[in-house]
């Protein structure tokens, strides 16, 4: 499967269950383009890291051993359902305090870190959006997760 259609593939599934994104791209870590309405897939694995949100969404959902990229694909794909609850102006603050956080920490992904991090409004709004959707949503999660995972299997394995 070529990359092109696997973004066409989940963008599908996401559009014919209410949510709407224009893109997914790839890059080294995941992340949200609000300007382009684009979830980023990353690429990059940090398995402390990873370990620690599989935890973290496991003490606030009922599910467990969900793929680490579907977990943090969600979360940013929450990114793009609350967004409009902020202004620009908190946004660049947000944006601002996170930076500073990524200093404070010399550019380390520790778990001081990501607690910081994760208790930024925007990213607490991402991650409440997520919950609610894979509790909410249970049937559709589950189909979303299994239908994600062919496809990447696809993917990556050139099929």
């Amino acid at each position: 499967m070529t990359e092109k259609n696997f973004v066409m593939n989940i963008i599908d599934w996401l559009h014919n269950h209410k949510i709407f994104i224009n893109d997914i791209k790839f890059g080294d870590d995941f992340g949200y383009d609000i300007e382009n309405n684009t979830v980023i897939i990353g690429l990059n694995r940090y398995p402390e890291i990873e370990h620690w949100f599989q935890r973290y969404v496991e003490r606030r959902t009922q599910w467990e051993n969900v793929p680490i990229q579907i977990l943090q694909f969600f979360h940013e794909l929450g990114h793009s359902q609350t967004i409009t609850n902020f202004s620009n102006v908190e946004l660049v603050a947000y944006d601002i305090a996170k930076k500073n956080l990524r200093e404070e920490a010399n550019n380390e992904l520790t778990i001081e870190y990501m607690n910081k991090y994760m208790g930024m409004p925007d990213e607490h709004a991402a991650n409440h959006w997520m919950e609610r959707y894979m509790n909410i949503h249970y049937e559709d999660f589950e189909e979303f997760i299994e239908y994600f995972v062919i496809n990447w299997n696809e993917f990556m394995l050139g099929e």
